[in-house]
């Protein structure tokens, strides 16, 4: 990747990189160089509120997480109601 510095010393990266606004990055000095590496929150669905937010890789598939969430939210509606 090659980036220029700007007036207020900062850079912009570009998308794979994978950072989004927002987000915290490490520097790393490894002898002359510079390691940037980006602090990722927990991977695969999480909820973000009401959503769903996928972040990063998800060790299961889709049909899993939904089949999961399906399975949560109906113990939740039933509780309480004879089995």
């Amino acid at each position: 990747m090659h980036a220029i510095v700007d007036a207020d010393r900062k850079i912009a990266l570009t998308p794979e990189i994978g950072a989004e606004p927002g987000d915290e990055v490490f520097l790393e000095r490894r002898g002359d160089e510079w390691v940037l590496r980006v602090a990722k929150l927990p991977m695969g669905l999480v909820r973000d509120g009401e959503r769903l937010v996928h972040r990063g890789v998800s060790t299961k598939s889709a049909e899993e997480v939904l089949e999961e969430l399906r399975n949560e939210r109906f113990d939740q509606l039933s509780e309480g109601l004879p089995k």
